[in-house]
């Protein structure tokens, strides 16, 4: 299973303003508990952004 956000804009945890410029992007695996004998890997495509707030 892979996520994926589908968001344009996020809001930088520091100053607040909003940033639509990607820095870069990286995975994260897990595993989950299996279905039905079938091992659940869930994947999720993070993404890192600019902050465009000088201070």
């Amino acid at each position: 299973m892979t996520v994926a956000s589908n968001h344009k804009e996020v809001t930088c945890p520091f100053c607040g303003r909003p940033s639509s410029r990607i820095h870069s992007t990286y995975n994260r695996t897990f595993q989950d508990l299996p279905i039905q004998g079938n091992k659940v890997f869930i994947i999720i495509r993070n993404r890192k952004m600019f902050c465009d707030n000088s201070d």
